[in-house]
């Protein structure tokens, strides 16, 4: 009995100390449970035989200990199973806990490559390389940006000095290495700007910066970074050659005495040249603002100089017409509607132009015209250093067109006045002429007329009347030969413009020849060809006339006669020669009335004595000048130098206001 109460009272506290509450209470009811039907059988057992009784009690132990090992196995299996459960649970944490971590690996690593991506196009776009070397291991490595400076593919060829050293001079090398060992030595950062050739043999400019890292006081690594400074480098130049076209061009504009058209030519080739760009244009507008003229035009790709057709405003763009608001206007690529257009159909599609810059051209706050530099090929994005640069030109080309123009006025003055002095020389010679030469005629005519009414001249009326006739002659050929002398002055009020001035010169030989058939000659001409000739027509035949007709008249008798003319170009002006082999002058002695009125030096040829007089007016009259050299019995040649451009109708202006 005392042992069945012991199992019994073992057998709910052997599994306490892993049981629930509830497994607990369970184990103490079924305690006393079995307490009760041990206590209840041992009292029945006391009735029956000892046999039985113990039978009954070795039944009821194994039972208990049944009982027993299988609460125990049980609780066992239990705490495995709930061991197993945990282990489960335990799995899954660890499973999701490894998930979220890849998780926030694969976000790191995209972050870490987005990073380096950025790194990387930061580097590409600030043109910014970085580098390190490290000591212990002199080993080098830079990023892609540094492959992409030395015109490499990145990662290509392995990071080295050697490899550098085939981009760098030996000077440079030289220097870079002086500066990692400065670092190294120094502990202190280093800046060095060197020059590398890529492998497509570009140059540029790269700036190396050295920074040593530090550990117990000692250089351990030399990192640092190579930016690529061609552009600030170009940009400076760039602005360094601007200022200095415009300091040239500046003093070219304020010089004293310049000439406008040369002035353009060397601006439009200096400001391409400082631009690069293809071409420039410098367009005036006319009166009504409706055309512009090309005043020239220079292309730096043929090295030439040209002038274009005006162009109408109506066929340009809007963008155009806006430059009159605007001091500049870049225009880097054209529309269709700019290109389907009148002006790009007829000169921006034909001359390949994708980009150009266009100013204003300002006088005394009215727009005179436009200037304009293209671009060919690529459209080309124009700075505002380049605008800057193309307003100052157009500053620049007002203030020497308004010198200019100031300077024309006093040169015209100057002409004008020159003109009115020799026109009052010529007037003062003419009133000696007629103050001489119709005074005699008339004062013969006067005392033969009172003579004639004497009655004692009766006898000798018939002579009196054959020298007033004689006389009214002379007075009649000194008024023709006056008329003829006011008639050629006057010719400088004809039309200037452009003619063939060859096909006039044999002219004049073929009509002289015709009106002196008795005399032989050989004739010799030279025409310099390839410039036009620019004049009034009557004016250069009757100057042509005269001095060729002289030439026969004054050939030696006996003596065939060598006649020469030839004309030659210098600059703007013609050159005109005129040589014979006839009886020649003695300037010596009248070199100085080599070219008034009436005056002969050869009484024994019949002439009036006024042609070289007014061949001279002539010539002095446009602006030209006429030099003789002579020796009597060898020849007379006459040198004239004639305007011959088509500035020489402003003098031709000038002149006939001032006559």
């Amino acid at each position: 009995m005392q042992v069945a109460l012991f199992f019994c009272l073992l057998l709910p506290n052997s599994s306490y100390g892993t049981a629930t509450v509830v497994e607990v209470e369970f184990h103490r009811l079924l305690s006393f449970g079995l307490m009760w039907s041990v206590s209840w059988v041992a009292s029945l057992m006391g009735q029956v035989s000892p046999h039985l009784s113990f039978g009954v009690t070795v039944l009821v132990i194994l039972i208990l200990v049944i009982l027993f090992f299988y609460f125990h196995h049980s609780r066992s299996l239990r705490l495995a199973r709930n061991q197993s459960v945990i282990l489960n649970e335990l799995n899954e944490i660890i499973i999701k806990k490894n998930q979220e971590i890849e998780l926030i690996n694969k976000g790191l690593d995209s972050k870490l490559e987005s990073a380096n991506s950025m790194l990387y196009e930061s580097q590409r776009i600030a043109q910014l390389g970085s580098w390190e070397y490290k000591s212990a291991t002199e080993e080098l490595s830079w990023t892609e940006e540094t492959y992409r400076q030395l015109g490499l593919a990145p990662h290509t060829e392995k990071p080295s000095f050697e490899l550098l050293r085939r981009f760098v001079s030996d000077r440079d090398y030289k220097k870079m290495g002086s500066a990692l060992m400065r670092t190294i030595k120094t502990r202190e950062r280093q800046t060095e700007d060197i020059e590398i050739q890529t492998i497509q043999g570009e140059r540029r400019y790269i700036r190396v910066e050295y920074f040593p890292e530090l550990v117990k006081n000692q250089v351990v690594r030399v990192f640092g970074t190579n930016q690529d400074i061609t552009d600030s480098i170009e940009r400076e130049r760039h602005e360094k050659n601007i200022i200095k076209s415009l300091l040239e061009l500046s003093s070219y504009a304020n010089l004293k005495h310049f000439d406008f058209d040369i002035f353009i030519e060397y601006l439009l080739r200096q400001s391409t040249k400082t631009l690069g760009a293809d071409r420039a244009i410098f367009w005036l507008y006319d009166e009504n603002n409706r055309l512009l003229d090309c005043y020239k035009a220079y292309d730096r790709r043929t090295s030439s100089v040209q002038v274009f057709h005006p162009v109408n405003l109506d066929e340009l763009p809007k963008f155009f017409e806006s430059v009159v608001f605007n001091r500049t206007q870049a225009i880097e690529a054209f529309g269709d509607n700019v290109l389907q257009s009148g002006f790009g159909q007829g000169y921006l599609l034909p001359n390949n132009i994708s980009s150009a810059l266009y100013a204003r051209v300002q006088l005394e706050g009215e727009v005179i015209g436009v200037f304009s530099f293209e671009k060919c090929g690529r459209p080309y994005h124009w700075t505002l250093s380049d605008q800057r640069y193309a307003g100052s030109i157009t500053d620049i080309i007002a203030t020497a067109f308004s010198t200019y123009q100031n300077r024309k006025l006093e040169r015209e003055k100057e002409t004008l006045i020159e003109k009115l002095i020799k026109k009052n020389q010529n007037l003062e010679e003419l009133a000696y002429v007629i103050s001489h030469n119709l005074r005699g005629p008339a004062t013969q005519i006067i005392g033969l007329s009172e003579l004639y009414g004497d009655p004692q001249s009766a006898s000798i009326r018939k002579e009196i009347i054959e020298r007033i006739h004689g006389s009214s002659i002379d007075l009649d050929r000194v008024i023709r030969d006056l008329s003829e002398v006011l008639k050629q002055q006057s010719n400088d009020r004809d039309v200037v413009e452009r003619f063939d001035l060859k096909t006039m010169i044999q002219e004049v030989i073929e009509q002289a020849k015709e009106n002196n058939r008795e005399t032989s000659v050989n004739l010799r001409t030279s025409f310099q060809e390839g410039s036009p000739v620019f004049g009034s027509r009557a004016l250069y035949r009757n100057i042509i006339s005269t001095l060729v007709n002289n030439a026969f008249q004054y050939c030696r008798e006996g003596h065939i006669l060598q006649l020469e003319v030839g004309v030659s170009f210098r600059n703007d002006s013609l050159i005109l020669t005129v040589t014979d082999n006839g009886v020649g002058i003695d300037l010596s002695r009248y070199e100085h009335k080599m070219f008034r009125m009436y005056q002969r030096f050869h009484p024994q040829v019949e002439g009036s004595g006024i042609g070289l007089f007014i061949v001279k007016g002539q010539v002095e009259m446009i602006g030209g000048t006429i030099e003789v050299s002579s020796k009597p019995g060898q020849g007379t040649s006459f040198t004239i130098q004639l305007p011959n451009s088509p500035k020489a109708q402003e003098h031709r202006q000038v002149s006939v206001e001032g006559a």
